[in-house]
């Protein structure tokens, strides 16, 4: 196996450094994608629970009420 010249070995480490630094910076990227997908997940759920509680205080009903005419957990 041959050696590698100084300069040769320096542009090596330079190279593995850059590398590594890439895929450092692609982790981070990757876990606040993955954050954000999660938050949008979140208020999606929080926005469609308020819809449903602002339809059953339109028709005055009860969480037990939705359940019965759903014929969920219990009320059937």
């Amino acid at each position: 196996m041959a050696r590698a010249t100084p300069s040769v070995n320096g542009q090596i480490d330079r190279d593995l450094w850059e590398i590594r630094a890439n895929e450092s910076k692609n982790i981070g990227s990757n876990f606040e994608e993955g954050l954000l997908e999660e938050a949008a997940a979140v208020a999606v759920k929080r926005v469609i629970a308020w819809q449903i509680a602002e339809e059953m205080k339109g028709q005055n009903m009860t969480k037990n009420g939705l359940a019965k005419k759903k014929r969920t957990a219990g009320h059937r």
